[in-house]
């Protein structure tokens, strides 16, 4: 799809040139002629999103880490 493409999901939006959808594999990507996709998130609960902790989740204290050379 091409034309000036607004998504939308609950009061999600997504804004940009062309929509770019692989049926194969289901991905799908916004594109924008200036390189500039505009996206407002909604963040306030049962909008459908996962969200993180603060600091990006990770190991808790207390708990090694599975990686190798890292505490």
């Amino acid at each position: 799809m091409a034309g000036g493409v607004v998504l939308t999901q609950c009061k999600n939006v997504l804004r940009g040139d062309r929509l770019l959808v692989d049926m194969t594999t289901g991905v799908s990507r916004v594109e924008s002629d200036s390189g500039r996709v505009q996206g407002l998130f909604d963040q306030s609960a049962g909008n459908g999103l996962r969200r993180q902790p603060p600091g990006g989740g990770g190991a808790k204290p207390g708990i090694p880490s599975l990686i190798p050379g890292k505490k």
